[in-house]
């Protein structure tokens, strides 16, 4: 629950350098978020959610995974496979999601058409954009080096023996809500195997 931040390139929550309070720790965040000057230079890209609703369609999965190159979707998520309760109302909504150039997202017209070319049988009867859109970091190797560039300098003004980053890190391809619980056990799990 504090405010965590990198100043001057040592990690400082609640205004204290993290070495004059603490002898280790786990912070959950995005590295890039600790540093707002770094997260400028980052190359990255909009996310954008767009909902459908559709004739009843029995999914197999949470979600189905789009990779060719040729879609603009990223994700098709299934609506009522993710409800614990039941609420009939969600069962012909789908939640598409997509990454895309900054103020670039594709028409929902493409996004029908894709969503019948993926899901065969599909008919949408509404459709409705979310007008915020999220920035995040691509995975490229120049985000990666730019992030392992400030993980250096903060492990070297840290005052710690050993600082793990992962979990989080966008340009690594790791989903967030998907990691965060398994990576932060590993890197515990990491550090103490190192430390004597």
């Amino acid at each position: 629950g504090c405010d965590v931040r990198v100043d001057d390139d040592m990690l400082v929550p609640d205004g204290k350098p993290l070495s004059a309070e603490f002898d280790a720790c786990i912070i959950a965040s995005p590295l890039a978020a600790l540093a707002p000057e770094v997260a400028q230079q980052l190359d990255i890209v909009e996310l954008s959610i767009f909902y459908f609703q559709i004739e009843p369609l029995e999914l197999p999965a949470y979600y189905v995974l789009c990779h060719d190159s040729g879609l603009a979707a990223s994700r098709i998520v299934n609506y009522r496979a993710y409800s614990f309760d039941q609420a009939p109302h969600l069962d012909r909504v789908l939640a598409v999601e997509v990454l895309h150039g900054v103020g670039q997202p594709p028409p929902i017209e493409r996004l029908v058409a894709e969503l019948q070319q993926v899901l065969p049988g599909v008919r949408v009867l509404d459709s409705h954009g979310l007008s915020r859109r999220l920035r995040v970091a691509v995975p490229s190797l120049a985000n990666a080096a730019r992030l392992d560039d400030l993980a250096q300098r903060v492990s070297e003004r840290s005052g710690f023996a050993l600082l793990h980053f992962t979990g989080m890190r966008t340009d690594k391809g790791l989903f967030f809500s998907h990691q965060t619980v398994g990576a932060a056990y590993a890197a515990a799990l990491d550090c103490s195997r190192r430390l004597p």
